[in-house]
Protein backbone atom coordinates (compact mmCIF):
# COMPACT_ATOMS: atom_id res chain seq x y z
CA UNK A 1 0.00 0.00 0.00
CA UNK A 2 2.77 2.17 0.97
CA UNK A 3 4.56 1.34 -2.35
CA UNK A 4 1.70 2.54 -3.83
CA UNK A 5 1.56 5.98 -2.73
CA UNK A 6 4.95 6.72 -3.26
CA UNK A 7 4.51 5.37 -6.76
CA UNK A 8 1.07 7.59 -7.34
CA UNK A 9 2.91 10.29 -5.56
CA UNK A 10 6.15 10.20 -8.20
CA UNK A 11 3.98 9.84 -11.21
CA UNK A 12 1.71 12.91 -9.60
CA UNK A 13 4.76 15.27 -9.62
CA UNK A 14 6.18 13.76 -12.61
CA UNK A 15 3.40 14.83 -14.77
CA UNK A 16 2.78 18.01 -12.48
CA UNK A 17 6.20 18.95 -13.81
CA UNK A 18 5.50 18.38 -17.14
CA UNK A 19 2.28 19.99 -17.19
CA UNK A 20 4.04 23.61 -15.45
CA UNK A 21 6.06 23.40 -18.55
CA UNK A 22 3.95 22.87 -21.05
CA UNK A 23 1.66 25.84 -19.68
CA UNK A 24 4.43 28.13 -19.06
CA UNK A 25 5.20 28.03 -22.73
CA UNK A 26 1.79 28.34 -23.31
CA UNK A 27 1.81 31.31 -21.31
CA UNK A 28 4.70 32.65 -22.66
CA UNK A 29 3.27 32.53 -26.26
CA UNK A 30 -0.20 34.40 -24.91
CA UNK A 31 1.73 37.03 -23.13
CA UNK A 32 3.65 37.46 -26.51
CA UNK A 33 0.22 38.08 -28.47
CA UNK A 34 -0.97 40.30 -26.01
CA UNK A 35 1.54 42.41 -24.79
CA UNK A 36 2.83 42.76 -28.62
CA UNK A 37 3.17 46.74 -28.42
CA UNK A 38 5.69 45.69 -25.40
CA UNK A 39 7.69 42.71 -27.26
CA UNK A 40 7.68 45.41 -30.47
CA UNK A 41 9.10 48.06 -28.60
CA UNK A 42 11.72 45.66 -26.50
CA UNK A 43 13.08 43.80 -29.85
CA UNK A 44 14.08 47.79 -31.27
CA UNK A 45 15.86 48.00 -28.27
CA UNK A 46 17.34 44.50 -28.29
CA UNK A 47 18.46 45.60 -32.16
CA UNK A 48 20.14 48.56 -31.04
CA UNK A 49 22.12 46.68 -28.18
CA UNK A 50 22.91 44.35 -31.48
CA UNK A 51 24.16 47.35 -33.52
CA UNK A 52 26.32 48.31 -30.84
CA UNK A 53 27.88 45.21 -30.95
CA UNK A 54 28.32 45.37 -34.87
CA UNK A 55 29.79 49.13 -34.23
CA UNK A 56 32.36 47.84 -31.79
CA UNK A 57 33.38 45.65 -33.68
CA UNK A 58 33.53 47.49 -37.29
CA UNK A 59 35.04 50.38 -35.45
CA UNK A 60 38.31 47.92 -34.13
CA UNK A 61 38.69 46.84 -37.87
CA UNK A 62 38.99 50.55 -38.87
CA UNK A 63 41.34 51.43 -36.79
CA UNK A 64 43.27 48.21 -36.93
CA UNK A 65 42.78 48.53 -40.57
CA UNK A 66 42.29 44.73 -40.71
CA UNK A 67 39.79 42.86 -42.60
CA UNK A 68 38.07 41.02 -39.89
CA UNK A 69 38.88 36.56 -39.18
CA UNK A 70 35.93 34.31 -40.77
CA UNK A 71 34.99 33.89 -36.97
CA UNK A 72 33.97 37.09 -36.49
CA UNK A 73 33.18 38.07 -40.52
CA UNK A 74 30.49 35.26 -40.00
CA UNK A 75 28.98 36.44 -36.77
CA UNK A 76 28.81 40.01 -38.86
CA UNK A 77 26.89 38.97 -41.41
CA UNK A 78 24.64 37.17 -39.62
CA UNK A 79 23.94 39.97 -37.35
CA UNK A 80 23.14 41.90 -40.37
CA UNK A 81 20.45 39.64 -41.63
CA UNK A 82 18.62 39.61 -38.00
CA UNK A 83 18.97 43.70 -38.37
CA UNK A 84 16.78 43.44 -41.72
CA UNK A 85 14.77 40.82 -40.48
CA UNK A 86 14.01 43.11 -37.39
CA UNK A 87 12.97 45.62 -39.72
CA UNK A 88 10.82 43.72 -41.62
CA UNK A 89 9.26 42.58 -38.35
CA UNK A 90 8.58 46.21 -37.46
CA UNK A 91 7.39 46.72 -40.86
CA UNK A 92 4.62 43.97 -40.74
CA UNK A 93 3.52 45.17 -37.54
CA UNK A 94 2.98 48.60 -38.37
CA UNK A 95 1.19 47.63 -41.13
CA UNK A 96 -1.13 45.13 -38.72
CA UNK A 97 -1.78 48.61 -36.66
CA UNK A 98 -2.97 50.56 -39.48
CA UNK A 99 -5.71 48.10 -40.54
CA UNK A 100 -6.73 46.75 -37.24
CA UNK A 101 -9.89 48.25 -36.81
CA UNK A 102 -11.10 47.45 -40.51
CA UNK A 103 -10.21 43.13 -39.85
CA UNK A 104 -12.54 40.91 -38.35
CA UNK A 105 -11.10 39.79 -35.17
CA UNK A 106 -10.43 36.07 -36.22
CA UNK A 107 -8.10 37.87 -39.09
CA UNK A 108 -6.82 39.94 -36.32
CA UNK A 109 -6.01 37.59 -33.97
CA UNK A 110 -4.02 35.23 -36.30
CA UNK A 111 -2.38 38.29 -37.67
CA UNK A 112 -1.31 39.23 -33.88
CA UNK A 113 -0.26 35.45 -33.10
CA UNK A 114 1.95 35.47 -36.50
CA UNK A 115 4.02 38.31 -35.45
CA UNK A 116 4.30 37.43 -32.09
CA UNK A 117 5.89 34.30 -33.07
CA UNK A 118 8.18 35.73 -35.48
CA UNK A 119 8.97 38.11 -32.66
CA UNK A 120 10.03 35.19 -30.49
CA UNK A 121 12.27 33.12 -33.44
CA UNK A 122 13.92 36.28 -33.65
CA UNK A 123 14.38 36.93 -30.16
CA UNK A 124 15.77 33.55 -29.88
CA UNK A 125 18.23 33.57 -33.01
CA UNK A 126 19.77 36.70 -31.71
CA UNK A 127 20.18 35.26 -28.16
CA UNK A 128 22.14 31.96 -30.11
CA UNK A 129 24.15 34.69 -31.60
CA UNK A 130 25.36 36.64 -28.65
CA UNK A 131 26.52 33.11 -27.16
CA UNK A 132 28.50 32.56 -29.86
CA UNK A 133 30.74 35.15 -28.62
CA UNK A 134 31.62 33.41 -25.62
CA UNK A 135 32.67 30.41 -27.36
CA UNK A 136 36.56 29.63 -27.64
CA UNK A 137 37.11 29.80 -30.88
CA UNK A 138 35.28 33.41 -31.04
CA UNK A 139 38.01 36.05 -30.80
CA UNK A 140 37.93 38.40 -27.49
CA UNK A 141 38.05 42.30 -27.80
CA UNK A 142 41.07 43.43 -29.50
CA UNK A 143 41.49 40.43 -31.94
CA UNK A 144 38.59 40.50 -34.13
CA UNK A 145 41.21 40.77 -37.22
CA UNK A 146 43.60 39.26 -38.94
CA UNK A 147 47.43 40.06 -38.76
CA UNK A 148 48.83 43.02 -41.18
CA UNK A 149 49.38 42.36 -44.90
CA UNK A 150 52.56 40.10 -45.13
CA UNK A 151 55.56 42.54 -46.02
CA UNK A 152 57.74 40.76 -48.89
CA UNK A 153 61.39 40.18 -49.77
CA UNK A 154 62.54 38.30 -52.62
CA UNK A 155 66.03 36.47 -53.22
CA UNK A 156 66.82 35.64 -56.92
CA UNK A 157 70.79 35.40 -56.62
CA UNK A 158 71.95 32.00 -55.90
CA UNK A 159 73.93 32.12 -52.51
CA UNK A 160 73.57 35.86 -52.30
CA UNK A 161 76.94 36.59 -54.35
CA UNK A 162 78.88 39.81 -53.22
CA UNK A 163 77.13 41.51 -50.34
CA UNK A 164 73.57 40.66 -51.07
CA UNK A 165 73.04 38.37 -47.54
CA UNK A 166 74.57 41.57 -45.63
CA UNK A 167 71.31 43.65 -47.38
CA UNK A 168 68.83 41.18 -47.11
CA UNK A 169 69.91 40.89 -43.14
CA UNK A 170 69.96 43.96 -42.41
CA UNK A 171 66.15 44.98 -44.23
CA UNK A 172 64.96 42.15 -42.54
CA UNK A 173 66.77 43.67 -38.86
CA UNK A 174 65.36 46.69 -39.61
CA UNK A 175 61.73 45.47 -40.28
CA UNK A 176 61.94 43.44 -37.22
CA UNK A 177 63.35 45.68 -34.64
CA UNK A 178 62.62 49.25 -35.36
CA UNK A 179 59.60 49.31 -38.04
CA UNK A 180 55.97 48.55 -36.00
CA UNK A 181 54.05 48.51 -38.79
CA UNK A 182 55.41 45.21 -40.41
CA UNK A 183 54.31 42.23 -38.42
CA UNK A 184 54.41 39.16 -40.73
CA UNK A 185 57.25 38.99 -43.48
CA UNK A 186 57.15 36.94 -46.10
CA UNK A 187 61.17 35.52 -47.60
CA UNK A 188 60.41 33.87 -51.11
CA UNK A 189 62.81 32.61 -53.89
CA UNK A 190 63.20 29.45 -56.04
CA UNK A 191 64.99 26.49 -54.00
CA UNK A 192 68.68 26.75 -53.06
CA UNK A 193 68.56 30.66 -52.90
CA UNK A 194 69.51 30.95 -49.36
CA UNK A 195 66.48 31.68 -47.54
CA UNK A 196 67.17 29.40 -44.86
CA UNK A 197 70.50 30.85 -44.55
CA UNK A 198 69.25 34.08 -44.46
CA UNK A 199 66.95 32.83 -41.72
CA UNK A 200 69.37 31.34 -39.49
CA UNK A 201 71.28 34.19 -39.52
CA UNK A 202 68.32 35.86 -38.27
CA UNK A 203 67.47 33.77 -35.56
CA UNK A 204 71.42 34.22 -34.67
CA UNK A 205 71.17 38.09 -34.73
CA UNK A 206 72.19 39.44 -31.20
CA UNK A 207 70.35 42.61 -32.38
CA UNK A 208 66.93 40.58 -32.98
CA UNK A 209 67.43 38.48 -29.90
CA UNK A 210 67.62 41.57 -27.78
CA UNK A 211 64.10 42.77 -29.34
CA UNK A 212 62.13 39.57 -28.98
CA UNK A 213 61.61 37.52 -25.25
CA UNK A 214 61.33 33.94 -27.41
CA UNK A 215 62.34 33.01 -31.05
CA UNK A 216 60.64 29.84 -32.21
CA UNK A 217 61.96 28.33 -35.44
CA UNK A 218 60.15 25.70 -37.19
CA UNK A 219 61.05 23.68 -40.30
CA UNK A 220 57.25 23.58 -41.49
CA UNK A 221 58.66 21.30 -45.04
CA UNK A 222 55.29 20.01 -47.04
CA UNK A 223 52.57 18.08 -46.45
CA UNK A 224 52.82 19.32 -42.80
CA UNK A 225 50.67 17.90 -39.40
CA UNK A 226 49.37 20.29 -37.82
CA UNK A 227 49.84 18.70 -34.85
CA UNK A 228 53.30 18.02 -35.33
CA UNK A 229 54.10 21.80 -35.93
CA UNK A 230 52.30 22.13 -32.16
CA UNK A 231 54.67 19.75 -30.65
CA UNK A 232 57.59 21.83 -32.03
CA UNK A 233 56.05 25.02 -30.57
CA UNK A 234 55.61 23.16 -27.19
CA UNK A 235 58.74 21.91 -26.63
CA UNK A 236 60.71 25.45 -27.83
CA UNK A 237 58.51 26.78 -24.74
CA UNK A 238 59.20 23.55 -22.68
CA UNK A 239 55.10 23.23 -22.30
CA UNK A 240 53.42 19.88 -22.22
CA UNK A 241 50.60 19.62 -24.71
CA UNK A 242 47.47 16.88 -24.30
CA UNK A 243 48.04 14.16 -26.94
CA UNK A 244 46.24 14.21 -30.15
CA UNK A 245 42.58 12.46 -30.18
CA UNK A 246 40.25 13.98 -32.32
CA UNK A 247 39.57 17.74 -33.78
CA UNK A 248 38.73 18.98 -30.51
CA UNK A 249 41.39 17.92 -28.69
CA UNK A 250 43.49 19.97 -31.62
CA UNK A 251 41.62 22.82 -30.75
CA UNK A 252 42.77 22.46 -27.05
CA UNK A 253 46.28 22.30 -27.44
CA UNK A 254 45.91 25.36 -29.70
CA UNK A 255 44.08 27.29 -26.45
CA UNK A 256 47.03 26.08 -24.27
CA UNK A 257 49.82 27.23 -26.68
CA UNK A 258 47.66 30.69 -27.18
CA UNK A 259 47.41 31.42 -23.73
CA UNK A 260 50.92 30.71 -23.00
CA UNK A 261 51.85 33.45 -25.61
CA UNK A 262 49.31 35.87 -25.62
CA UNK A 263 51.38 38.00 -23.41
CA UNK A 264 54.79 37.02 -24.93
CA UNK A 265 56.86 38.95 -26.84
CA UNK A 266 57.98 36.65 -29.92
CA UNK A 267 59.45 35.81 -33.19
CA UNK A 268 58.51 32.77 -35.04
CA UNK A 269 60.47 31.85 -37.78
CA UNK A 270 58.63 29.60 -40.21
CA UNK A 271 61.15 27.75 -42.53
CA UNK A 272 60.20 26.14 -45.99
CA UNK A 273 56.57 26.79 -46.45
CA UNK A 274 55.11 25.40 -49.09
CA UNK A 275 51.28 26.42 -48.90
CA UNK A 276 49.32 28.38 -46.79
CA UNK A 277 48.89 28.06 -42.76
CA UNK A 278 46.00 28.68 -40.58
CA UNK A 279 47.86 30.79 -37.87
CA UNK A 280 44.89 29.96 -35.27
CA UNK A 281 44.53 25.90 -36.22
CA UNK A 282 48.10 26.71 -35.16
CA UNK A 283 47.65 28.55 -31.62
CA UNK A 284 49.18 31.39 -32.44
CA UNK A 285 47.82 35.16 -32.86
CA UNK A 286 49.63 38.15 -34.18
CA UNK A 287 47.17 40.79 -32.22
CA UNK A 288 49.70 40.96 -29.73
CA UNK A 289 51.26 43.95 -31.71
CA UNK A 290 54.86 42.91 -30.35
CA UNK A 291 55.08 39.86 -31.84
CA UNK A 292 56.26 38.97 -35.32
CA UNK A 293 56.54 36.02 -37.86
CA UNK A 294 59.03 35.75 -40.62
CA UNK A 295 58.03 32.96 -43.12
CA UNK A 296 60.42 31.31 -46.41
CA UNK A 297 58.75 29.86 -49.17
CA UNK A 298 59.54 28.84 -52.90
CA UNK A 299 56.14 29.87 -54.42
CA UNK A 300 54.65 34.18 -54.55
CA UNK A 301 51.11 32.33 -53.49
CA UNK A 302 52.30 31.37 -50.24
CA UNK A 303 53.35 34.60 -48.76
CA UNK A 304 50.51 35.51 -46.44
CA UNK A 305 48.79 33.21 -43.50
Amino acid sequence: MACESIATGCAGNALSNVLSCLWNKVLEKVKTVIFLRQAVTQMKKDVENLDNKIHEIKVELEQAQQNPKRTVKAWLEEAEKLKVRSESIGTEYETHQQHENYIGCCPKCLCRYRISKDIRDWKRNVSELQSQRAEPDFPPIGQYGDPAPCTQISIQTPKFFGNGIEVAQSELERWLTEDTSVRLIGVYGMGGVGKTSLLHTINNSHKVCQSFELIIWVTVSKGYDISNLQNVIAKRLKLDLPEVIDKSNLEERNHVLCSYLKDKRYLLILDDMWETLDLESLGVSLNDTASKIVLSTRSKVVRSL
